[in-house]
């Protein structure tokens, strides 16, 4: 596993990328990278929104609110 703040460094390497369009276009788009990604994944974070703009992510991650 890694810590928090590697985490929060290659999410914001990510949205470098995405935001300044230098992506790897294509990448997952292969059939050998799609089966390399279904055979194993480790994700180090998950992002939590809600369509809904009433509802506050906070208010989703802490139920005594």
């Amino acid at each position: 596993m890694i810590s928090a703040q590697e985490a929060l460094v290659l999410l914001q390497e990510g949205n470098r990328r995405f935001v300044s369009d230098a992506g790897n276009r294509g990448a997952i788009a292969s059939r050998a990278r799609r089966l390399e990604l279904a055979a194993s994944q480790e994700p180090f974070a998950a992002i939590l929104g809600c369509s809904d703009s009433r509802v506050h992510t906070k208010g989703a991650a802490n139920p005594s609110v």
